[in-house]
């Protein structure tokens, strides 16, 4: 079953008594509360437990501790919420491309897209950012499966989060688009996830297998004449790891599928780095994939 197809598992009830334990839960309590459901959700989640299974035979890792995937999702879903209410500082931050951020974030001329992914933690760059340096960073999203999440973020924080739907880029929406990034804007978009009703997309090896990945995000970079980059975070310890990789200053379509393979690469070489911080629970290689 297609990502899409499935349920959201994440209820509003849920989300607000998850962020109530945020908030008045001491750390050690908590931690116990996320084992177990961790616990829960990896016993009763067969299909979520087969794929991480199939991802760790792809990765051809002798070390797999499938719990993980689970154990580190909960953590950061915890850390979303944390981050908004300002549990999480700035102070905790740890810019390991701090040149390459400073120059395509907070000192860029003009707006861009940046990729995100089902790797680490990127709510916390994005919260932090507003922060620190007050970049402007909105997300796109394809489909109502977050918006009860983004709802909830936009109630706890003092800081909306500026939320585009796409599901149809007509002259409006791409006017909008254009607009936000000549203001210093930049767009963030997940790299990995191939959205409803695309046919825009590329067959490439990734972890010693063939998956598709969308190129609707490398196609608006090229509409909008802007650069394109990807930007990741992993939780290491209690620090957050900030990293950036410039992927294309200027798209034209001959450069396009070019630069999506540049990005799978990259995508590639970082769950290699930290396999347990892969939380793409869908048959990322299977047919129901192939068929979108």
């Amino acid at each position: 079953m297609s990502w899409y197809n499935q349920k959201e598992k994440g209820s509003k009830f849920l989300l607000k008594t998850t962020l109530f334990l945020v908030k008045f839960t001491p750390n050690f309590i908590l931690k116990f509360i996320v084992l177990m459901a961790s616990f829960f959700y990896y016993i009763f989640s067969k299909n979520e437990r087969k794929n991480i299974d199939k991802f760790y035979k792809n990765l051809n890792s002798k070390n797999r501790n499938t719990f993980l995937n689970f154990y580190n999702f909960s953590i950061s879903i915890i850390d979303k919420m944390a981050v908004w209410i300002g549990k999480i500082q700035f102070k905790d931050l740890v810019l390991k491309d701090k040149d390459l951020i400073l120059k395509n974030l907070v000192n860029a001329k003009t707006g861009t897209i940046i990729l995100a992914s089902h790797y680490g933690n990127i709510e916390i760059a994005r919260a932090l950012s507003r922060t620190k340096h007050k970049v402007k960073l909105a997300i796109l999203v394809y489909n109502k499966n977050m918006m009860n999440f983004n709802n909830l973020i936009n109630k706890i924080s003092s800081q909306k989060i500026k939320i585009f739907e796409v599901d149809e880029l007509d002259v409006a929406r791409m006017i909008e688009l254009r607009n936000f990034l000549d203001n210093g804007g930049h767009l963030c978009i997940m790299g990995d996830r191939i959205p409803l009703k695309s046919n825009k997309m590329i067959n490439a090896k990734f972890l010693n297998q063939n998956a598709d990945f969308p190129l609707g995000s490398f196609y608006l970079a090229y509409l909008l004449k802007c650069p394109i980059n990807a930007l990741w975070c992993v939780k290491n310890k209690n620090k957050y790891e900030i990293m950036m990789d410039e992927i294309c200053d200027f798209l034209d379509k001959k450069s396009i599928e070019k630069c999506a393979l540049k990005y799978i690469s990259l995508l590639e070489d970082r769950v290699r780095e930290n396999p347990t911080m892969w939380f793409n629970f869908f048959d990322f290689w299977g047919d129901d994939e192939k068929s979108l």
